[in-house]
C-alpha cells in the first residue's frame, strides 16, 4: 500500500493536496487524487455529499428539491464527479495492493533460482541413480559369468 499523504508527503506537497482538499469540490478531489498519486501518496476515500444528499432526497420524493439543486447549483455534475472519484479512488487502492516491478521481479528472480536448485538436484538424484544401476549391472553381469563359468 502506498503511504497517506499526511504521513509522507513533504511540505510542499501536503501543503498543496490540503489546498485542492479545502476547495470541497469533486472537480477539485479529482485533481487533488491526480497530485498525490503523482507524488506515490495514498488519500483518504473520497467524500460525497452531494451524491448523499440527492439520495436521500430521492428517497423521500422530493423531486422538487432534486430539481432545483440541479438547475441551480450543477448538483448532477457534481455528484457524477464524486461517483467517478469514488470509482478512480478504488481503482488506484487495488493497483496499489498490486506487487511493484521489483517485488514482481524479486519474486520471478526467486521462483527461478528455486526451479534452477531443483533441476540441479535432480540432476544429481538422476546421475546418482545412474550411477547405482550401472555399478548393479556390473555386480550381476559377474555373478552370471560366475554361473556361467560354474556350469560348463
Amino acid at each position: 500500500m502506498k503511504p497517506q499523504y499526511q504521513e509522507a508527503a513533504s511540505p510542499a506537497a501536503r501543503e498543496q493536496i490540503e489546498a485542492l482538499l479545502a476547495k470541497g469540490t469533486a472537480s477539485a478531489r479529482a485533481e487533488c487524487q491526480d497530485l498525490a498519486w503523482s507524488y506515490g501518496l495514498d488519500l483518504p476515500a473520497p467524500p460525497t455529499p452531494v451524491s448523499d444528499r440527492l439520495a436521500a432526497l430521492k428517497a423521500a420524493g422530493d423531486m422538487r428539491e432534486i430539481n432545483r439543486l440541479y438547475t441551480v447549483s450543477g448538483a448532477n455534475f457534481e455528484a457524477e464527479q464524486e461517483q467517478r472519484n469514488v470509482v478512480r479512488w478504488t481503482a488506484m487502492r487495488k493497483w496499489a495492493s498490486e506487487p511493484s516491478r521489483e517485488e514482481t521481479a524479486a519474486a520471478d528472480m526467486k521462483r527461478a533460482h528455486d526451479a534452477a536448485r531443483e533441476a540441479e538436484i535432480e540432476a544429481r538424484a538422476q546421475r546418482a541413480l545412474a550411477e547405482h544401476h550401472r555399478a548393479t549391472l556390473e555386480r550381476y553381469r559377474a555373478r552370471a559369468r560366475k554361473e556361467i563359468e560354474a556350469s560348463k
